[in-house]
């Protein structure tokens, strides 16, 4: 298993063409903070197709 850390995702999510990545905390889905959230919801769009991840932080 590999750890990433989210600005690693994000640019993995630049480099294989997403835009407009957004960050919410996934339990009250305001703004991603990195030091009151552990758990992330990231969505991007790419050609009009939508992505959506959840991750838990450790």
């Amino acid at each position: 298993m590999r750890l990433y850390e989210i600005d690693e995702l994000v640019n993995m999510l630049k480099e294989a063409g997403f835009k407009a990545i957004e960050m919410y905390d996934t339990l009250t889905f305001k703004k991603f903070d990195l030091m009151s959230s552990n758990r992330v919801t990231i969505i991007s769009l790419k050609n009009s197709l939508l992505s959506i991840g959840i991750l838990t932080l450790t």
